[in-house]
This record gives C-alpha cells, sequence and structure tokens, in this order.
C-alpha cells in the first residue's frame, strides 16, 4: 500500500506538470483545473485512508474515511475553482 501511495503521490507531480503545459498553450480552464486536484488529491486520500483503516478491526475508521473523503471532494471542488480565480485573474 506504500509503494501505492507513493506511486500516486509522484503521479501528483505529472498532474501539475500537464496542468502547467495546458496553462502555457491556454487550454486550462477553470473546471478542468478543479477537476483534475480534486480527482488526484481524493485518490490519494482514498489510498491513505486504506491503507490505514484495513489494517485495524474496526469498521468505524473505515466509514469515518470515506465520509471524509466523500466530504473533501464536495468541498474540495469550489474551493478549487476559487484558488484558479485567485491564482489566474482574467
Amino acid at each position: 500500500m506504500k509503494i501505492m501511495l507513493l506511486i500516486e503521490v509522484v503521479g501528483y507531480f505529472g498532474v501539475l506538470a500537464l496542468q502547467a503545459i495546458w496553462f502555457i498553450r491556454g487550454e486550462l480552464t477553470e473546471h478542468r483545473f478543479a477537476l483534475f486536484q480534486v480527482a488526484a488529491l481524493t485518490l490519494i486520500m482514498i489510498t491513505a485512508g486504506l491503507g490505514t483503516f484495513l489494517s485495524s478491526h474496526y469498521t468505524f475508521g473505515l466509514i469515518v474515511g470515506s465520509i471524509a473523503t466523500i466530504v473533501f471532494a464536495l468541498i474540495g471542488y469550489p474551493i478549487a475553482k476559487w484558488i484558479y480565480r485567485q491564482v489566474f485573474p482574467k
């Protein structure tokens, strides 16, 4: 599980590089930025949560981790759009 998490974290830098290329080419939009940021970070959060909570015998942690991931995705999308507007003003 640690190797998968490491691969995802390194892959996140690939997402940042892709978004930098899109910005240079003028193809980066608010929605693309927000979706790619939230998707990559949510995947990292799921992997980290599964590695932590699957090793324990309590299902409460898995439930809390799942709810936290869903809440992060729902709240993270508008926040990522706001960050895009702050960093790349029109």
